[in-house]
Parts: structure tokens; sequence; C-alpha cells
């Protein structure tokens, strides 16, 4: 071949090198995963999410997949996500692997199992609040049921705290040992928690000792001697 028409055969090869090249740069790759920021949460835990990639733009209604079975995660709006599809198949869209902002990216992380679920660690850590459900109060009187003893000849009984601790203020004074109140806790444990009653907090009550009956979802607390007055008595529990 001449040198002439290598040369054109160079320039013709270059041609259709940059237009293959600037029709993949148009192209999407569905096999691929791109970075994109979570816009809105469903309350099916879906999430809507803006592309980085013009070509994208926005996808809408996508399961999260988290990787651990029986897992479900809440993302926050803004949360950094890598987008995907299954198999390459556009009407499959996926999210996952949560960017680096651990303190801006996720609200809730919920776990459901059917057997035991256990760690196996040297240490285990929480930084930050490590509440379970009783341990949170709805304000200064915690939503419980108290029932005055019969001791208490009809008088007022009323519970401040959580399920995992309180106080029971007792009015008015109690004429014979006995029952002083039964209280319903908010969430009832899966199991009967260890309970302990604390000395009266009040001086009227100081040398009486109280005792506690405690079972998933109440605790009956008794006091060993006659009150002379108002009394308030702690409880403390652990699953």
């Amino acid at each position: 071949m001449s040198a002439p028409l290598d040369r054109l055969s160079e320039v013709i090869q270059r041609l259709v090198d940059a237009a293959l090249s600037r029709s993949r740069a148009r192209e999407l790759d569905p096999t691929a995963l791109y970075l994109g920021t979570v816009k809105s949460v469903r309350a099916s835990g879906h999430v809507d999410v803006l592309a980085d990639d013009k070509r994208i733009t926005y996808v809408n209604d996508i399961p999260i997949f988290t990787g651990l079975p029986g897992s479900q995660v809440k993302p926050t709006v803004g949360a950094r996500v890598l987008i995907g599809w299954s198999g390459g198949d556009k009407s499959q869209p996926w999210v996952a692997a949560f960017g680096m902002e651990p303190g801006a990216s996720l609200t809730q992380v919920s776990t459901q199992a059917s057997a035991l679920v256990e760690w196996t660690v040297p240490v285990h850590r929480i930084n930050g609040d490590s509440e379970t459900e009783h341990d949170v109060g709805l304000g200064t009187l915690l939503p419980i049921n108290t029932v005055p003893g019969p001791g208490l000849g009809g008088g007022a009984a009323v519970a401040f705290g959580t399920d995992c601790g309180f106080s029971v203020l007792c009015t008015p004074a109690m004429a014979a040992a006995g029952l002083l109140a039964t209280v319903t806790f908010k969430r009832a444990f899966n199991f009967a928690p260890s309970g302990v009653a604390l000395a009266a907090q009040t001086p009227t009550a100081a040398a009486c000792l109280p005792s506690i009956a405690v079972t998933n979802l109440t605790a009956m607390i008794s006091a060993s001697l006659p009150l002379t007055g108002p009394a308030r008595f702690g409880v403390m529990l652990k699953e």
C-alpha cells in the first residue's frame, strides 16, 4: 500500500476512534456504579437520589441494599450513596455503600432476626446514648399506669421516670404494711427484669424498706412498715 493510502487509513481510524469515544461518553454503562445524593426518603424506606453524572439525573423510589440479612437503614437527606442496576437492567435500580459522613448519613437502623444475634468482640463501645425503648421517658411524668394498693385507703400513687428507673410517690399515709402500688410499664420487657426497690426518699418513710415483685409488664411495690406520711420510693430494673 502506498504511503498516501497509509496516511488516509490512519486518519480514518482516528476519526472512527474519536466517534466511538464520544458515543461511549454519551452512553451510560448500566453495569457500573455511580455516586449520588439522597434527596428524599419515602415511608417505604426507599429513597430518591440525584446522581452526580448528568446523564442520569434523578433515580426515584430506589430500594436500599444493606448487605446484612434482616437489616434496614434509614438514611438522611444529603447522604452520599452508590447507584447501581441489578444485572445492568435499568428498571431495577438499587443503592448501597453510604459515604463517609457517619454523623449526617444515617438516622435509623433496624434488624429483624429469627435466631440469636451474637457479638464476639474484646470490647463493646457505644459512643453516644445507649438507651433502649425502656430507658426513654416522655416528659417528667412517665405515661405508665399506677394503681394504689389497699393499704393506701384509696390514696394516690404516681410514677416518675422510665421503665428502667422510676420513683413512686404515695399519698396519703399508709395505715398498715402491704402493697403500695402496681406499676404497668410503658412497654413490656421480653423477660421479667431484675429489680431493686431503694430505701424511701422521704423522712416520714425512711425506716420503711420496700420490696418489689416484677413481671415482664408490671412492678408491684410493697412497704414492710406502716407509713406516717407521704413517701417516695425508687425502683431500678435491668432486663
